[in-house]
Formats: structure tokens, sequence, C-alpha cells
């Protein structure tokens, strides 16, 4: 997968090792220094505990955040936003146990702002309902953040309660979600969602603009609910946050966005706001295609759909919609495959002001602006320069061989062929793996995929954030 900050990126390989680069000037990048990286740079598996494999890598704004296998988190970058307890800078990933996490494994964290909000395993116990406390209700499926501006006080609410910054993970009473498990998190600038298992979305936060999707502009201290109703009736599927804009993909492969959508970034053909969600088109606007997965920058959002296929629409401006251009786009409009040398992608990822994608072979793409404050600051495209690129284009990746972005892929294909060739006559008429049919060989090969371990497959949401969507 690769993840998209305000200034920086970070992409994780099918081996589990983190890169980053971009803006480092909070030590956002983890490279135990203060330095802009304009190229990635590996993060060496030993700042992890016990050189566990990274799953989920994270951006925000001046903070980073990553899980591992184990279900551990790691978090570096400015003060105050990490959960250690205190407000010192991390200059390199720091450990933040289970025990932070009462016991249970963390399978993903999101990055908001100045805020960083994690959900932890999903757990097969019965759901307790009816006024169990917190105590009592299994740790998994829930919710948890920490950060400026977090929680149920006072996250994104101008003019509201006092200012606070709190420096350990807090769990949000299950009941908020009414005790159904939580399975996915999306982390706006100042507003946060959440997908339960049963396919319903809560949203609370700064309302401006109706980016809760409420039918109103309130900023919700706790998390709400938005009826499947809104939904035509279908479970979501996977939910993203933007700057001030939010987007889910229902079960059924729609698309409904709600919010800001001055810039386009809606994709609803005009430049209104949306108090509710409301969906995208219909099924000829994607070529016939469902929508797989989605991302949402600050004023920007990109779609893959069940082809492989990248949409984006929203503000162009520095070549971030990777059409060849700086114009706004109000409809979802295709990128070229081309762009991505024919192959299909698998996930994408979109910050303040660039964009990223991975393709199904696990390749890496960035585009969008190179630089900031008049040049003197990367955004995170590691091409080795900060020129703007309005195209997508191929970042360079080695540490002693070439390196594939992704943990949800499926057998490289020299790997594939190794398989397949075992079918041929050299093997000898007598073994018995000459005898293969070749459908099932195909079969075999079309299931022979490379997921994380751990419990992160639980969620359909997080796979296809990881790219695993095309193979769902």
């Amino acid at each position: 997968m690769a993840a998209c900050g305000s200034f920086h990126s970070g992409a994780v390989s099918e081996e589990g090792v983190l890169w980053t680069w971009g803006a480092g000037g909070e030590a956002q990048l983890g490279h135990n220094s203060r330095e802009h990286a304009l190229v990635p740079t590996r993060i060496s598996p030993a700042t992890t505990p016990k050189h566990d494999r990274v799953v989920i890598f994270a951006a925000g704004y001046r903070h980073s955040a990553a899980t591992t296998e184990d279900g551990t988190v790691l978090t570096w970058g400015e003060r105050g936003l990490l959960g250690h307890g205190d407000e010192e800078p991390r200059l390199l990933p720091a450990v933040l146990g289970q025990e932070m996490f009462a016991g249970s494994p963390v399978v993903m964290v999101a990055c908001g702002q100045a805020y960083t909000i994690a959900v932890t395993a999903s757990s097969k116990l019965p759901h307790n309902r009816g006024g169990a406390s917190p105590q009592q209700v299994s740790a998994g499926g829930r919710v948890w953040t920490w950060g400026a501006r977090v929680g149920l006080e006072n996250l994104g609410v101008e003019g509201g309660a006092e200012y606070t910054q709190q420096l350990v993970p807090v769990l949000m009473d299950p009941q908020l979600f009414d005790w159904v498990q939580v399975v996915m998190v999306a982390a706006g600038d100042e507003h946060a969602v959440a997908l339960t298992e049963e396919g319903k979305v809560f949203t609370w936060g700064n309302g401006s603009d109706g980016r809760l999707g409420h039918n109103d502009q309130e900023c919700k201290v706790a998390p709400a609910v938005l009826c499947n109703k809104l939904f035509d009736n279908s479970a979501v599927a996977m939910v993203a946050a933007g700057g001030s804009h939010t987007v889910a993909v229902t079960t059924c492969g729609a698309l409904f966005t709600m919010g800001d959508g001055y810039w386009g970034q809606l994709g609803l053909g005009d430049r209104q706001n949306r108090l509710e969600p409301t969906r995208v088109g219909n099924e000829p606007l994607f070529l016939g295609a469902s929508v797989l997965m989605v991302a949402a920058g600050l004023r920007h959002t990109l779609a893959v759909t069940a082809q492989g296929e990248v949409w984006s629409w929203g503000n162009g401006d520095g070549g971030r919609l990777g059409l060849n251009d700086n114009a706004d786009r109000q409809v979802p409009t295709l990128v070229s495959a081309l762009a991505f040398s024919g192959a299909k992608v698998a996930t994408v990822a979109a910050g303040t002001l660039h964009s990223a994608a991975v393709t199904e072979s696990g390749a890496l793409y960035t585009w969008g602006r190179g630089c900031y404050y008049n040049g003197e600051m990367p955004t995170g495209l590691g091409h080795g320069n900060m020129e703007h690129k309005h195209l997508p284009t191929l970042v360079v990746l080695r540490w002693q061989s070439e390196v594939r972005i992704g943990r949800c892929r499926r057998l490289p294909q020299q790997h594939a062929l190794a398989f397949a060739m075992v079918t041929h006559q050299r093997l000898g008429e007598q073994s018995p793996v000459a005898a293969l049919l070749v459908e099932l060989v195909q079969r075999v090969l079309e299931l022979s995929r490379a997921w994380p371990e751990g419990r992160i497959t639980q969620s359909d949401g997080v796979l296809r954030l990881l790219g695993g969507g095309l193979m769902l």
C-alpha cells in the first residue's frame, strides 16, 4: 500500500518494509533526522519490535503511524500527537504496545491533521448490548484516539470545549457505536469516520459543509450513524475522509460522496456542497464497472474500479488528478491506463497536493505538485527533484534488488510461470503433476495470492485499502 500525507508519502513493500519520503522538518519521515528526502528511503526493520513486518502506513500533517503484523502500533513525528504520554517528538518509529489498547492487537491506524485514530482486531465474541460497560465488553473492534482535538470532547469543534491534547490512546465508548464492532476508520483533517462489521457508517467532528452527512453543518462531539437508506439501502464496504469531504463505497460497488464540493471533489457535476451522502452518477459513469476503493485528498478524490482503472476528480492544481493539465474536474475522469504502462491499478492514495497509485504487479506511481512554500519544501513525489508531475510517473525503489509495493498481491509472474511449468512433459509421463488439468492450474494461479498475516484480513475495507480489492 501507499499513503500520502500533507507533504510526505510512504509505501509498504511486499516484505513488510516501510519506505518514506518528502518533507521531514517535523521528523515525520522516521529517518532519525529532520531532513527532507527527495527519494524513497528505507526505514530499517530493526526499528520495529522483533523486526516485525509493517502492514499499514498512515501519514498526517506532521506525524506518521504504522501497524505491524502482530498488531503493534508505531508512531513518530511532531510532539504531542504520538500517544506516548509526553510531548516529545520521535525521530524514529516508537512502539505503542498492545497494553495501550487493553491487550488487543491494532489492525489499522489513520492520521488526521493533528490526531490519530486506531481500530483493534475484531472479536468473535457475541455483541454485548443494553447497558454493559466498556470494561465488560471485548476490546476487539473498538476505536481509540489520541492527539489534538481528539475523541468525544472537541475533535474539530471550533469555539467548543477548551483545546486539549490527549497524550495517550483513549478508548471511545463502544456504546456510541451501538456495541457493534468497528472494522475500519478514516481520518479527515478535522472529522473522523468509522465503519462497522454490519456495513454502517458513523461520523463525528467538524460538520462544516456537510462532511458528516447528517443533513446539517453541525459539529458532532460523538459518533452519529448514517442509516443504510442513505446509501440506497446497501451496506458500506469502505470509507475515506478528505480535507472537508467524505466518500463511501457500498458492497454493490456504488460510490457516495458528501461535504465540501467547491473544487468538484464530490464528482457530482457542480461545485455545490452536499449535506447527505449522494450517489456519484450511475453504472455507466465508470464504463459499467463497480468501484472497489477510494482515496480522498484535501480537495480531490481518486477511485479504482473492478477493471483496475483509476478515475480522478476535484482540484487539478499541480497535476494532482494525473490528467496532464491543471484543470479542475467536476465529474470522475478516467486516467489513461497508458500512464501505468497498461497495468491494472490495485490501490490509490491522495494527499494535500499529490497522489499515488500501486499497480497489481507492485509498481508505485506518483503525480501532482512536487514542491510547496515557493519551492522550499517537497511534497512527497519521490522522483529525486521537486518538479510537478502532471501524469502518473514511476517511482524507482531498489534495495539490493527491485522492490515491489503491496502486502496484497498475486504471485509474481515468474513464480506463476514456474508453477505452471510443472505440467510440462519434460517432467516425464510418470510424474504425478503431469496429469493436472490446465483449468486446475489456471484456477490455482488465480487463487495464489500474498496476504499479510494476522486478523487484518477480517475487514474487506482494509483489504481494499491495501490493494486486495481486485482479488476479493
